[in-house]
């Protein structure tokens, strides 16, 4: 997987949440939920501008199948996104989300 593609992954799993940062704090209902919106909104902010600080390289077999797990799961919160009709799935997903994108990060970093 070329190193943009991982980059951007990662990026996209901040964005979402970015974007929909403030949709899903109304739908969060209790304050556990909302703790936890904004610890992975942090989580997910500080992985992105690490990843983006270090060199990424795309030669490991596992960096590769985590960035397609992760493109899957960015899609899947995508579309939980689109209706936010179950917050505690979306957070959910977002918590892999977050968690991969660490992953990834850690494991591309030349």
């Amino acid at each position: 997987m070329a190193k943009n593609n991982i980059l951007a992954e990662i990026k996209k799993v901040y964005d979402q949440l970015d974007d929909s940062f403030d949709a899903l704090y109304a739908e969060c209902q209790t304050d556990e939920q909302k703790r936890r919106l904004r610890s992975l909104f942090a989580s997910a902010r500080d992985t992105y501008f690490a990843a983006a600080a270090k060199a990424l390289t795309d030669k490991n077999a596992t960096v590769d199948a985590l960035t397609k797990e992760l493109h899957g799961v960015n899609d899947q919160v995508q579309g939980q996104l689109a209706d936010l009709k179950n917050v505690v799935e979306v957070l959910n997903l977002c918590t892999e989300a977050v968690k991969l994108a660490a992953s990834l990060a850690t494991l591309a970093a030349a």
